[in-house]
């Protein structure tokens, strides 16, 4: 089961833990691309100080032409030193798009990383995807943090530069200048919390409104969206929550724009306060270090804003960064129960009882069944009766609540569900995916191809097993139902485990090629733990064993003949679908 850490609603953040954010963020940038960021923030730094540089070299240009000096060395100079610093700014530009690629390609590793590793229970619990999406939103948010970081560091650099300045030039003018930084820093830290409350409590809302955009653009909704009519229904519903959330943000907005206000205000009054100052402290003689010591100032607002500006997108960020790093610091699961490649294999299931995680009554309630190495075993009940859950838990892919799950001899285990999935890929690597790590094995494919009855499509396709399957990509190919469900089945052949399960492995095909399939299923099996499950009764008749499960528990097992002879629940469900076909 995934654990759950942080899930709490968002508060207040002390400075304390706002440092340690950054640093997580600095680490994040640290391990994706630690050249990137020293050369960025390094460049950034020398731009800033530049600026510095350029405002000395500036008044000596002034002072020159005020002493009706020769300006052409000064200005030699000035010139040079400007295109020094444009050329750094357009590396350091180029550093940061890289950096910020490099540390989005890290974060999506972690993310899959805990994505692929948790349990298949956490797909079904809701509080899972909420935080998944949020982690996904710190995901995105890796390249704003890299600018900011630089955006920061180079704020950060003019600011220090901007106040020596003026300690060399009006150093009673410094500490003044200093406290423009204050207002900034409120609305900031008051603007980063308000949006990242904002979108921590949309977070189930824009799952609903991404879900409901898949089904309006998706190719296999997109029939029965059309049949019954839907488009105008769920794009009323999409459209409804997206308005609720422009609603929501513009409140935000105003708010937000209300500090940012007060903030620019104090701070035009403390920057005009500072600029009075200048001028009354300067005489006649040094207009050229009044000059400068104006540009320094009108130097240090601007970097003070960009701070402003900046450390409001890390802060904000790094909120978002947060969600990130607590759930890709999740503890790793112990590795699901799944059996080792063997020979033979007996499966048993002991008194198994098993809850979906957002389910409010147990799937499965002390369910017993065995399946010895060679036999094929069914299961049979209405929808919703456990069988396929049952099947999960017997592949390993779920833990039960109690009882246990057995595998002797330890192998491995083949399983095609009826929601099997279809790759969006060549026809042989929809194939040769079955067993991944024998990919290349093309002579394996078409032998599994041709159990499965597969081969016969890949004759009438253009470029026979090499061909694109699926409309996605250029020149794809898309398949019926049935010619899907034979390379699923194909999937399985190729996989070549001791221990197969069946899950309606014949929906989709026509009765002559279901028939061909369940004749030949001992065959094609042969030696193998085979678990089937069908609705079809016709198909389950000849297993060695049948489990008639309802609302979750076994109520009868045995051959086909001790059931009808039981005279209970298989017998009046077989019975009844006989009725059926023969009407």
């Amino acid at each position: 089961m995934f654990v759950m850490i942080g899930d709490e609603e968002p508060g207040k953040r002390s400075v304390r833990e706002l440092a340690r954010l950054v640093g997580l963020a600095l680490r994040l940038a640290w391990v994706a691309g630690r050249r990137e960021l020293v050369l960025a923030l390094s460049l950034q730094a020398v731009q800033a100080l530049g600026f510095v540089v350029l405002l000395l070299l500036g008044r000596e240009v002034v002072a020159d032409a005020l002493a009706d000096r020769s300006v052409v060395a000064s200005a030699a100079a000035f010139a040079v030193a400007s295109a020094a610093i444009a050329f750094a700014a357009s590396v350091a530009r180029e550093q940061q798009q890289l950096l910020g690629e490099l540390c989005e390609r890290e974060a999506q590793h972690r993310v899959l990383d805990v994505a692929t590793r948790v349990s298949l229970s956490a797909f079904d619990d809701p509080r899972f995807h909420d935080r998944l999406r949020r982690a996904q939103m710190g995901l995105m948010r890796t390249p704003q943090i890299v600018m900011a970081l630089t955006g920061m560091g180079s704020a950060l650099a003019g600011i220090l530069g901007a106040t020596v300045a003026l300690l060399a030039l009006q150093p009673l003018l410094a500490p003044l200048a200093l406290i423009v930084l204050a207002p900034a820093a409120l609305a900031t830290s008051r603007r980063g919390r308000a949006y990242y409350r904002f979108a921590w409590g949309q977070t189930e809302r824009d799952r609903q409104r991404f879900y409901l955009a898949h089904l309006l653009s998706d190719r296999d909704a997109a029939p029965e969206v059309r049949a019954f009519e839907l488009a105008g229904f769920l794009r009323g519903r999409h459209d409804q929550l997206q308005e609720e959330r422009i609603a929501e943000l513009r409140g935000v907005v105003r708010r937000q724009l209300g500090w940012s206000l007060g903030a620019d205000l104090l701070t035009a009054i403390i920057v005009g306060g500072t600029l009075i100052g200048v001028a009354a402290m300067s005489s006649g003689d040094d207009l050229a270090g009044a000059a400068a010591a104006i540009g320094a100032l009108v130097l240090f607002s601007q970097r003070a804003s960009m701070m402003g500006t900046t450390a409001g997108q890390l802060y904000e960020s790094a909120l978002f960064l947060e969600d990130f790093a607590s759930f890709t610091a999740a503890p790793p699961e112990p590795a699901p129960r799944r059996p080792v490649l063997g020979d033979a294999v007996r499966v048993e299931a002991r008194e198994v009882t098993f809850t979906y995680p957002a389910g409010h009554r147990p799937a499965l309630r002390d369910v017993s069944v065995e399946i010895e190495p060679g036999e094929v075993v069914a299961l049979v009940g209405a929808n919703g009766s456990g069988k396929t859950t049952l099947a999960k838990l017997l592949a390993g892919l779920y833990d039960p609540d109690t009882g246990e799950v057995r595998w002797n001899g330890a192998p491995a285990t083949a399983v095609t569900f009826q929601d099997f999935e279809r790759y969006w890929m060549p026809m042989r690597e929809n194939i040769a995916i079955g067993r991944h790590e024998r990919f290349a094995d093309t002579e394996g494919v078409r032998a599994a191809a041709e159990r499965s009855g597969s081969d016969e499509d890949v004759a009438t396709l253009p470029k026979g097993l090499e061909t694109w399957l699926g409309p996605m990509f250029a020149g794809g190919t898309d398949l019926s139902g049935g010619q899907w469900q034979r390379i699923a089945l194909a999937r399985l052949f190729f996989r070549d485990a001791p221990f197969v399960i069946l899950d309606e492995p014949t929906a989709a095909l026509d009765a002559k090629a279901e028939h061909a399939l369940f004749a030949s299923i001992r065959d094609l099996l042969a030696g193998r733990s085979v678990l089937l499950i069908s609705h079809r009764f016709s198909s389950v008749r000849e297993a060695d064993r049948i489990y008639v499960l309802e609302e979750g528990a076994v109520v009868e097992h045995g051959t086909h003949e001790e059931l009808i002879e039981l005279g209970g629940r298989y017998a009046e469900m077989f019975t009844l679908q006989a009725a059926a076909y023969r009407d």
